[in-house]
């Protein structure tokens, strides 16, 4: 993991990154500018995710339980006594523990990100 990743990793907290970002602009001029990213899991693009563990050297096996993580999922609806299936095809499952891994996988990629000269990732 990028070691300026801090969302959902233990030992790590807002409180750190907000630390961090003060520390960085304590003796310069500087703006901060913050992503919120609204339904986050539900719209992770699972290509991309994969794309990122080939990027990473994760291939056979390991690769295909990732991408067999993401196919066939559904939830039921039950609407007026009937169930019925909604199958989902984007993002990650909410409350599954890899989860929040397979995000962080994902938002790594916007750290690697050479934005230019005086532009800095805290």
């Amino acid at each position: 993991m990028h070691s300026q990743l801090i969302a959902y990793l233990c030992g790590r907290s807002a409180q750190q990154c907000l630390a961090s970002i003060l520390e960085g602009q304590r003796n310069s001029r500087g703006m901060s500018v913050f992503l919120s990213l609204r339904k986050a899991f539900e719209l992770a693009d699972p290509d991309a995710i994969l794309a990122a563990f080939v990027s990473k050297g994760v291939f056979n096996r390991l690769l295909a339980w990732i991408r067999n993580f993401f196919i066939d999922r559904a939830a039921r609806v039950c609407f007026q006594g009937q169930l019925s299936p909604y199958p989902h095809v984007s993002g990650t499952p909410q409350g599954s523990v890899v989860s929040p891994f397979l995000f962080n996988i994902l938002v790594e990629n916007l750290l690697s990100i050479n934005f230019g000269r005086g532009i800095s990732l805290l």
